[in-house]
């Protein structure tokens, strides 16, 4: 068969590879240009089996609530009468529910391990080098309250199977010191330099003889079978094919810095949502989260919450020129889950939705595509029209 990928960022680009080994002709379309413009690159590049607790979570519409008058603070909801926004909003928080996380933990556990096993396997297989090391994540607390929270969820993880240890107090990476109330670490989480990826993603499809068409607007036409894969616009171009997925984008912030000295092993600053990732060189911090935010601009207030909490957690770093900003539009579902399986209109399917774990899912979600290809079935909480009106759903091929 021959396979349209409609999107060119890590998800199109796994879906295409494991496309192509099942054997499918396969041609990746993307209206930007090679190398640019995709959310990917300026990902925190952790791969997060820590991370089981899907978005949508009890407390997480009063927690938003309570920091929508914060100016600095890492969530903002742009004010707007978009209906789809709204709806989104309802949605999400139907799903913030303790019964939600339970069926969804081991869900998302099982694929981000899964996609931890095939990054090994591509590194191992292609010997391409992007920067991957298995050294786990700290979940950096800076206040009891918080700290007792994530041991909470630790041992949630715990159940799951997860390495997890619990430590209290501050501690040193590499030489580097955190100032913490405490901190969890998750021993199966790992990192990589999402450039790097990208660019041997590229080189290893060119070389299986994958076609790219740059530029170029999503049409459907000219193949025999179509994957979704164009990010936060994904639930756009899908409305104009009749299909209902809800998607909304979540704007995210990171800067990098070539300090003296970087830790060796990644985190995440909990209160103020900050990661944090060596890579190379440098060390790039990540976060903020915009819904409905739709342009690129960078919202200097939240930024600046950004470097005062690594201010506070790494003092070494406090005085420190940032580099350039990067801004991204991460495709956001109201449930946390991402989309991904086949769609009411033949022969499309759709990858997108996975909010803040785009990097840390792609390999098995191309998987998961290329078996939904065969006609195998999903996870029915992963469909993409798990939310679709009623009375929207079955479409007629055009």
């Amino acid at each position: 068969m021959r396979i349209k990928v409609i999107g060119a960022g890590v998800i199109g680009l796994f879906c295409a590879r494991s496309l192509q080994q099942d054997g499918h002709e396969v041609i990746v379309s993307d209206r930007g240009n090679i190398g640019t413009d995709k959310c990917s690159l300026g990902n925190s590049g952790i791969i997060v089996p820590s991370h089981f607790v899907p978005l949508a979570a009890p407390g997480m519409v009063s927690t938003g609530l309570k920091l929508l008058g914060d100016r600095k603070s890492p969530f903002r909801i742009k004010p707007t009468l978009d209906p789809a926004l709204a709806r989104w909003c309802l949605l999400f928080s139907k799903s913030c529910t303790r019964g939600h996380v339970d069926t969804t933990a081991r869900v998302l556990c099982d694929l981000h391990l899964a996609s931890k096993q095939l990054y090994l396997d591509f590194a191992a297989e292609s010997g391409y080098s992007f920067g991957l090391q298995s050294r786990g994540l700290h979940l950096v607390c800076e206040t009891q309250q918080r700290f007792e929270e994530e041991v909470e969820v630790c041992e949630m993880g715990q159940k799951l199977g997860l390495s997890v240890s619990v430590s209290r107090g501050g501690m040193e990476l590499n030489g580097v010191e955190i100032m913490a109330h405490g901190s969890v670490h998750y021993a199966d989480d790992c990192h990589l330099d999402p450039g790097r990826l990208l660019d041997c993603l590229f080189q290893d499809l060119q070389a299986r003889g994958v076609e790219f068409e740059w530029g170029a607007e999503s049409r459907f036409e000219g193949a025999d079978g179509y994957v979704l894969a164009c990010g936060a616009m994904s639930g756009q171009v899908g409305k104009s094919l009749g299909l209902d997925i809800p998607v909304q984008p979540g704007k995210g912030l990171s800067y990098t810095v070539e300090p003296p000295q970087s830790p060796d092993a990644p985190m995440i600053f909990c209160e103020a949502r900050v990661a944090v990732t060596p890579m190379g060189r440098g060390v790039r911090f990540g976060g903020t989260m915009e819904l409905g935010e739709w342009s690129f601009s960078v919202d200097h207030l939240r930024l600046q919450g950004m470097v005062e909490s690594v201010g506070r957690c790494i003092p070494a770093y406090s005085q420190m020129n940032r580099g350039p900003v990067w801004a991204g539009l991460r495709p956001c579902s109201p449930d946390g889950l991402p989309y991904i399986g086949p769609t009411s209109r033949p022969n499309l399917w759709v990858a997108t939705g996975h909010g803040m774990m785009g990097v840390s899912l792609a390999p098995v979600t191309g998987q998961l595509i290329a078996a939904a290809v065969r006609g195998e079935p999903v996870d029915t909480s992963l469909l993409p029209e798990r939310f679709a009106k009623r009375g929207h759903g079955t479409i007629k091929q055009s």
